[in-house]
């Protein structure tokens, strides 16, 4: 496997971690759980 070749150094994406993006995440968190208490949710899936 890919992963077993000596010259493979595999390190996981975190490009994502930053201080703007958890106070987004945050942001819509709250909006979501507010929303869902209300009987109207939000950003449904399928």
């Amino acid at each position: 496997p890919f992963r077993t070749l000596d010259n493979v150094l595999a390190t996981p994406h975190i490009g994502y971690v930053t201080e703007n993006n958890y106070r987004t995440f945050y942001g819509q968190m709250i909006k979501d759980i507010q929303a869902w208490h209300a009987g109207s949710p939000i950003r449904l899936l399928g």
